[in-house]
């Protein structure tokens, strides 16, 4: 973990976060052990309130793989958040405002045999709280496993069954967790409390690590950093289950949709056909300064054998930030060396292309702790990453050794950076093939949901199936664990299976 930037964790700031866990304690109170016991059904509830961002792919691609193994699913949502009623840390869906969401992935998981999808978006606003609402709904729908896909907004719902009089979730639950900034933040004590931000992850930090792990408000956790896991690996609560991924249905275009991106694909194939010979760079995603793009622009400028094809919208206040970044750019308008596609794609097929042929797939990130699809996306196509030394994904990238990372917002130490991946690229591409398959392949994907439907009864536990959990780079990860609490009751197993 050396160079991780992670922050060290002194005894001062150790007992404050200790005084603090104590205090929500109080405030919440604990939850008995004696949770209601899970039906015997095949029913699996996968609830996120707020379907924005990178939600509904995680949801619909649960559905899917939990659909496969043959269970019904009840995905249940809101819809998307108004942002300006988007909290932070602790709330409560009720006081959110909705509005109607749809995606490609969601209208997907719609056709699949044996998944319901439903919205609350008109009932929530109404209801006493988000914690009452759920377990309304499991209670009537026989719900034996709930998966909260978007465990991070949910802190709130999930402390609020200790406290009186409040009732607590039906059947087993999982919370899916990516939010954890705390880590990697190096601030001091007294700067958590003047400033909003640091204070906001400081605070989801104490309850990550003092709260949740305990027995009663969840029964495990998909935690999506490794770092975390190893921390808690001896609780017996804690699985890693890194990228997710996205749930892609068969492509159904429009014919608009379908004449635009075979414009697209044809401006693509001509202007690389003027570069035959020379490697492909690719930034995917909308455009932010945060991103990085600046670095890309100066370094395929200074090499006459790369070219850079950008596919993204450009987000609201982008900014250019330097005039070497207006020269890079220039340049490469100059040499026919730079192709942007400033539009959403919605073409699977168009940016599965890209990915397959580009050589280089540098995330430049500014600053970024949590995790990343594109990063998931560039192992997917066993392509080597750079990726700075910071957050879980700086972290990935060293520990399995995966590409090479280089110091944030150091541009030398960036183009060093590259300059040795491409020396070394076969290696690092070898490596990345064996850790998508080993990792953040389907199969580990299921082999991870298998072992949690096995603690919670739901499934035979199979020997001979490994968890993801069980499978980390990193020696802290394999020790072995204790399995978690069920409460499932005994002899539900049995009639499950």
């Amino acid at each position: 973990m050396s160079g991780m930037n992670l922050e060290n964790v002194n005894v001062v700031n150790d007992l404050i976060s200790k005084v603090v866990a104590f205090g929500l304690r109080v405030k919440y109170g604990r939850v008995s052990e004696s949770a209601p016991s899970a039906p015997t059904s095949r029913r699996i509830m996968i609830y996120s309130s707020h379907l924005g961002g990178h939600r509904h792919l995680y949801a619909a691609r649960f559905a899917d793989a939990l659909h496969k193994l043959g269970f019904e699913v009840h995905v249940v949502y809101c819809g998307e958040q108004d942002a300006t009623s988007l909290q932070w840390l602790l709330h409560d869906a009720t006081q959110a405002t909705w509005k109607d969401f749809t995606s490609p992935s969601m209208k997907g998981i719609r056709d699949l045999e044996n998944v319901r999808v439903v919205s609350l978006r008109k009932q929530m606003p109404a209801a006493a709280s988000e914690l009452e609402m759920i377990v309304e709904y499991q209670k009537n729908e026989n719900i034996a496993a709930t998966f909260f896909m978007d465990g991070d907004a949910m802190l709130e719902t999930f402390l609020a069954q200790g406290q009186a009089g409040k009732p607590k979730f039906i059947g087993n639950t999982y919370g899916v967790f990516i939010r954890y900034d705390y880590l990697y933040r190096r601030t001091l004590g007294e700067r958590r409390f003047k400033q909003l931000n640091d204070r906001r992850h400081w605070l989801r930090g104490v309850i990550y690590e003092h709260l949740l792990v305990e027995p009663g408000y969840l029964d495990g956790i998909l935690a999506s950093d490794d770092v975390y896991a190893q921390r808690h690996t001896e609780t017996g609560r804690v699985h890693l289950i890194e990228e997710v991924g996205h749930y892609e249905p068969e492509e159904v275009l429009t014919e608009e949709e379908t004449t635009l991106y075979k414009r697209l694909a044809g401006r693509y194939q001509q202007w690389k056909g003027r570069h035959k010979g020379k490697k492909v760079v690719l930034l995917f995603g909308d455009l932010e300064v945060r991103k990085g793009f600046d670095f890309l622009l100066r370094l395929v400028a200074d090499r006459p054998d790369l070219i850079l094809v950008r596919l993204g919208r450009i987000k609201p206040g982008y900014q250019v930030l330097n005039w070497r970044e207006v020269r890079a750019r220039e340049k490469l308008i100059e040499d026919d060396r730079l192709l942007e596609f400033s539009t959403y794609c919605g073409s699977q097929k168009f940016i599965d292309r890209l990915f397959r042929d580009a050589h280089y797939i540098p995330l430049a990130y500014r600053d970024h702790a949590r995790t990343s699809g594109v990063w998931r996306q560039v192992m997917s196509f066993g392509k080597p990453v750079i990726f700075p030394s910071y957050g879980v994904c700086g972290f990935r990238t060293e520990a399995n050794r995966v590409g090479l990372t280089y110091e944030p917002n150091n541009y030398d130490s960036f183009v060093a950076a590259f300059d040795e991946l491409d020396q070394n690229y076969d290696e690092y591409a070898e490596r990345a093939q064996e850790y998508f398959k080993r990792r953040l392949s389907d199969e580990a994907f299921i082999a991870t949901l298998k072992h949690c439907l096995a603690e919670s009864g739901l499934m035979p536990d199979e020997s001979g199936t490994e968890a993801l959990s069980d499978l980390s780079a990193t020696p802290e990860a394999t020790s072995p664990r204790s399995r978690a609490r069920s409460r499932t009751a005994s002899g539900n197993a049995g009639a499950a299976a």
